[in-house]
Parts: C-alpha cells; sequence; structure tokens
C-alpha cells in the first residue's frame, strides 16, 4: 500500500494543469501546508526495516522537493539529516540502482 501511494503522490506531482501545459495541476502554493507531515510520512516508511530501500518513495520525496521549489528551504535542514542517514545506510550494501539514484537527485 506504501509504495501505490507514494507512486500516487509523485505522479499527482507531474499532472500538467489542462489549460496550461506549460504548469503543474498542483503548485507549490498548494504544496507547503502539507509538506511537512508529506515529508514526515514518506521518511518514515524509509527509515522502516521493511521498505528502507523503496525506489517509489525516494521517487515521491524526490518529486516533492522539486515540486516545493524554494518552499523547500525551511524544510532543508531536516531533509538533508534524514537523506545524509539513508545514504550511509544504502552506500554499506548498494543493490537498488534506481533507489540509489532517485537519493542522489533529491
Amino acid at each position: 500500500v506504501q509504495t501505490y501511494a507514494a507512486h500516487a503522490i509523485e505522479r499527482l506531482l507531474l499532472v500538467r494543469h489542462s489549460a496550461d501545459h506549460k504548469h503543474t495541476a498542483i503548485t507549490k502554493n498548494d504544496l507547503i501546508p502539507h509538506a511537512q507531515s508529506m515529508f514526515d510520512n514518506l521518511f518514515r516508511i524509509l527509515t522502516s526495516e521493511k521498505s528502507y530501500e523503496n525506489e517509489y518513495v525516494m521517487r515521491a520525496v524526490m518529486r516533492l522537493s522539486s515540486a516545493l521549489q524554494d518552499g523547500v528551504l525551511p524544510y532543508l535542514n531536516q531533509l538533508m539529516d534524514k537523506l545524509v542517514l539513508i545514504l550511509r545506510r544504502s552506500s554499506r550494501n548498494p543493490n537498488k540502482p534506481n533507489f540509489n539514484h532517485y537519493l542522489f537527485e533529491t
């Protein structure tokens, strides 16, 4: 279920506005009130033993960070701490190349 939810979030953040295909339907102003809880929940999945290398969750983190643009700045310290921990854990046994790719893209 977590994988499907993360994939849905990632895909929804890519949906383009129907009248103007240059802009996404969900803007950074739509995301800012929910960003903290979204990051918390996505990273909660990544810190569990069962799904600590879930590439769909990492892709959702990457897409959320990108969609927030400069709205990600208040969360940057928290994000960097968690991403560094994930990178350290992943570097010990890098067995999911897509996960590692999205980790570095984030």
